[in-house]
């Protein structure tokens, strides 16, 4: 995790994460005010037919590539994360977590 700077204390320094809901929070380490919300390190589907799985444990090829052609709102992890499954089953290569 990178540093990130308090708006309220003015701190730089890496923040403490905390899970809430469905989402990594990042909190100021001195004052404990709210920074900002921070993304998964493993990338999950939130919607359709996995839902819940990390990306990393899916391994039907034809649905990633669906989801990856179809799903407009994919943050950057997410859709990078696809790429690298999708290559990963094909060429038994790659990144797999």
């Amino acid at each position: 995790m990178e540093k990130l700077a308090c708006k309220k204390c003015g701190l730089i320094d890496v923040p403490k994460i905390v899970k809430k809901s469905n989402n990594n929070v990042a909190f100021c380490s001195d004052c404990g005010t709210y920074i900002k919300n921070v993304p998964h390190d493993i990338p999950k589907f939130y919607i359709g037919k996995y839902k819940g799985m990390a990306i990393s444990s899916v391994t039907d090829v034809g649905y990633l590539e669906w989801f990856l052609a179809n799903i407009e709102k994919l943050s950057a992890n997410a859709r990078e994360g696809i790429k690298a499954q999708i290559a990963f089953i094909k060429t038994g290569k790659g990144r797999h977590e």
